[in-house]
C-alpha cells in the first residue's frame, strides 16, 4: 500500500506542478492583456471603461495568483512584456512596430518628472523622429 501512495504523491506533485505552470502562463497573459488595457487607456481621450476593465484584470491576476504555490512575478512579467512586444511572433511590419514601439516610449518619457526626465525624453524623441524618417524613406522605395 505505502507503495501506490507514493506513486500517487508523485502523480499530485506533478499534476500541481503542471497546474502552476498552466497558471504562470495564463497569469501572464492576463498580465499582457492588463498592459494592452492599460496603454488603450493612455491613448484614449476617455479612460473610463479601460481604468474599470484595468481593475478587473487586475483583481482577476490576483485571484489567479492565489491559486499557485508558486508563483515568480519576474517570469510572469517578462512574458507577459514579451507578448505585449510581439518579440515570440514574426512580424512582416517590423519598421511600422518600431515605429509605433519608439512612439509609445517618447509619450511614456514626456510624462515622468525625475531629474532625468527631459534628458530621455529628448533622446526618446529623436529616436521617435529617426523611426518616422526610415519609415517615409521604406515606403518611398516601394512601388506604386
Amino acid at each position: 500500500m505505502g507503495i501506490i501512495m507514493q506513486s500517487d504523491e508523485k502523480i499530485d506533485l506533478e499534476e500541481r506542478r503542471l497546474m502552476d505552470k498552466a497558471l504562470q502562463e495564463t497569469i501572464a497573459w492576463e498580465a499582457a492583456d492588463l498592459f494592452r488595457t492599460i496603454m488603450r487607456g493612455v491613448a484614449t481621450l476617455n479612460a473610463k471603461s479601460a481604468t474599470e476593465r484595468a481593475l478587473r484584470d487586475l483583481h482577476h491576476i490576483r485571484v489567479l495568483i492565489r491559486c499557485c504555490e508558486e508563483f515568480r512575478l519576474n517570469q510572469a512579467l517578462t512574458e507577459a512584456f514579451d507578448e505585449v512586444a510581439g518579440r515570440d511572433r514574426p512580424s512582416e511590419q517590423n519598421l511600422l512596430d518600431e515605429v509605433a514601439r519608439s512612439g509609445m516610449r517618447y509619450l511614456i518619457e514626456r510624462f515622468a518628472y525625475d531629474e532625468f526626465a527631459r534628458a530621455r525624453t529628448a533622446q526618446r524623441e529623436a529616436d521617435f523622429r529617426r523611426q518616422i524618417k526610415l519609415l517615409v524613406k521604406d515606403e518611398g522605395d516601394e512601388p506604386t
